[in-house]
């Protein structure tokens, strides 16, 4: 008797353990797709910002005079044989004098 009494209590014993086991990673997968869900949002929410900047390209595209060139341009100077000696970038940065 004593030896049954043994048995079904490791086995009540194993059977707990089993349910903790099942129940901490039934908790683990929940918490995973609960953050690949709020991942998920945030991808969406970036995607929905793309997809407004690409439309305001594309209305920018649409209203631009065809054969026009975007930005500020600087006119050729007036003088066919002038050259240009030097460029400065949009960070103020100047090239020095190509060989002529």
């Amino acid at each position: 008797m004593a030896q049954l009494r043994d048995l079904v209590g490791s086995l009540a014993s194993s059977s707990a353990t089993k349910f903790n086991n099942i129940e901490q990673f039934m908790d683990k997968a929940l918490t995973k797709f609960m953050e690949l869900e709020v991942g998920q949002r945030n991808t969406q929410a970036v995607m929905r910002d793309i997809q407004t900047q690409l439309e305001g390209v594309a209305q920018a595209v649409m209203q631009r005079e065809p054969g026009t060139l975007p930005g500020h341009t600087i006119p050729y100077p007036k003088d066919p044989k002038a050259h240009s000696h030097a460029v400065t970038t949009r960070s103020d940065k100047v090239t020095a004098d190509p060989p002529v």
